[in-house]
């Protein structure tokens, strides 16, 4: 297959200077740079539809893919995929990637998600058979591990899960700043000039939802005042910007100058002293003020609920 010729330069303003890149101790800013390394199993599209990235389909009880009430769930991986390496992504690193994050110097990362599972079996190298300790509706939306190959270079030898949590997790030198770190997005980290910009290129191997990602130069650049992130763009010494709702009022003062791209999204609150985040990261919905009420919803109604 021909793959695509990347082309041009795309440059986005942030106020905060990524520390690391390593998706067990990002923060906000590292945030906004992860999904352009990283695929998942599956994510949401713009119509808060839950849809396969790297896994072929989604699993189903009428696909054979949901078995036993809920409690063992199928997943097949696309046939092809290829860390930032060259290695082959298979099942193993489905289950090598959980096994990783159970552990303590990993968070440890399956708290409140991941923990649901109790076993992890390979079907050949591209099937991978989750058996849960109970029903979980948004598994395949939220409860999935990281994926992690079963050895790298410099990082961990083959099947040690204990020296890849300690090197991900805790060792701040693994920090995904170069090209040299285990990922399997369409792009990643070529250049970092502390303090001014991090620049991703594509990544070679990449083929997952495209043949290859399509633009030549995706750049971060460090905007120390917030307040001057729409000025960058309205200049055009950036090309776009996200927009968190505390922003509106700068927004407001720039309305003639920029084009906005408003998505409509569901967020609660957990309790009164935290952040909003969106209602599929959390079983729990906050009503007044902090009071919170445990819902069971299933995840199609979660995603219905996001597009309202």
């Amino acid at each position: 297959t021909k793959r695509n010729v990347a082309t041009g330069t795309v440059s986005f303003p942030y106020w905060r200077f990524p520390g690391n890149l390593s998706p067990y101790r990002y923060s906000g800013e590292d945030f906004v740079l992860l999904p352009a390394m990283f695929d998942d199993l599956f994510d949401w599209d713009k119509n808060g539809k839950l849809v396969p990235v790297m896994a072929s389909q989604i699993p189903t009880r009428a696909n054979g893919g949901v078995r036993d009430g809920g409690k063992t769930v199928i997943i097949h991986l696309r046939v092809g995929l290829r860390w930032s390496n060259g290695s082959q992504i298979t099942s193993a690193n489905i289950k090598f990637g959980w096994k990783v994050d159970k552990l303590p110097a990993s968070g440890p990362n399956c708290l409140g998600t991941c923990n649901v599972i109790h076993g992890v079996d390979t079907r050949g190298p591209y099937t991978a058979v989750f058996h849960l300790n109970r029903p979980f509706a948004p598994f395949a939306a939220e409860a999935l591990p990281t994926l992690w190959p079963t050895s790298w270079p410099g990082g961990w030898k083959r099947g040690d899960a204990k020296a890849a949590a300690r090197k991900i997790g805790l060792d701040k030198s693994f920090n995904f700043l170069s090209s040299h770190y285990p990922t399997n997005g369409p792009y990643q980290v070529a250049k970092v000039v502390k303090g001014k910009y991090i620049e991703l290129r594509p990544m070679r191997f990449y083929s997952t939802l495209s043949c290859g990602a399509a633009i030549a130069h995706l750049v971060m650049r460090y905007v120390p005042d917030e307040t001057n992130v729409y000025g960058t763009l309205v200049t055009g010494k950036t090309d776009f910007t996200y927009a968190p709702p505390t922003d509106l009022g700068l927004i407001q003062q720039h309305l003639g100058s920029l084009h906005l791209d408003i998505q409509p999204a569901l967020q609660v609150q957990v309790n009164k002293n935290a952040d909003w985040i969106p209602l599929y990261y959390h079983p729990f919905v906050a009503i007044d003020n902090g009071r919170i009420a445990n819902f069971s919803i299933s995840s199609s109604t979660i995603a219905q609920w996001g597009v309202q």
